[in-house]
């Protein structure tokens, strides 16, 4: 995983980051269990569910209006990428509002 932050030279108002990470398994696809046995705890496995690498890309942006009101701008990338070589995408993109008191 890699990570970065960057405070703007505006009295600390605003910070801008972002990152990747990532979790890979050379063998997870060795891992099936094409019938529920005790051994697999209970569970059907296949390539079809077995996941080998999970990736996300994410970047931020926060800034400070007031005292009180601060915002957030989040934005997510994340591919999951199966034994049998299909993968999954889920696109994020998030605001938020905090009010402190």
């Amino acid at each position: 995983m890699v990570h970065g932050t960057y405070s703007l030279p505006d009295d600390g108002k605003t910070w801008i980051g972002g990152g990747y990470g990532t979790i890979y398994s050379s063998n997870a696809a060795e891992m099936t269990c094409a019938v529920s046995a005790p051994s697999c705890g209970g569970a059907v496995r296949t390539v079809q569910n077995i996941y080998v690498r999970d990736s996300t890309y994410y970047a931020y942006a926060f800034h400070d209006f007031t005292q009180e009101i601060l915002a957030v701008l989040t934005m997510n990338f994340i591919r999951t990428t199966y034994a049998d070589g299909a993968y999954a995408e889920d696109h994020r993109v998030q605001v938020s509002f905090f009010y402190r008191f």
